[in-house]
């Protein structure tokens, strides 16, 4: 199965987030994680795995991404395909971890799309500092 079919099918995703971090663990119900392909950003026409936080844990779904200004998700993970195969391909133990490394090899960018205050309010302060960034750095 090709990365393209294996990203967009939210089984994907749940096996993944069935390993829980911490970090998702203080996410209030509608906190919203959106995860796009760096190729389907420029053309504002790709679909994003969207991760929301509910009542009965996280449910993953996908949206079609049209721009950063109408996402609708919180914080947005735009990955290098390759690093995309990888959290998709059997998917690595410890997920939080797996992401932190492609934040630091520049392979995954981090967009906050709330502010600080929306960001805390929401419980992301524990998830974004477990990624080795701070809060206290969005506005």
């Amino acid at each position: 199965m090709d990365l393209s079919a294996l990203y967009r099918q939210p089984s994907t995703w749940e096996k993944l987030l069935e390993i829980r971090h911490n970090g998702f663990v203080d996410l209030k119900e509608g906190s919203r994680i959106g995860v796009l392909p760096k190729s389907d950003v420029s053309e504002l026409n790709g679909e994003m795995i969207v991760w929301e936080v509910g009542d009965q844990g996280i449910v993953v779904s996908t949206s079609p991404f049209r721009g950063f200004r109408g996402a609708g998700v919180d914080l947005l993970f735009v990955a290098e395909e390759d690093t995309l195969a990888v959290l998709c391909d059997g998917g690595p133990r410890e997920p939080v971890a797996a992401i932190k490394n492609g934040l630091r090899q520049g392979r995954i960018i981090l967009y906050f799309l709330r502010s600080k205050k929306e960001l805390l309010a929401l419980g992301y302060e524990e998830l974004v500092e477990s990624l080795g960034l701070p809060l206290s750095g969005c506005q």
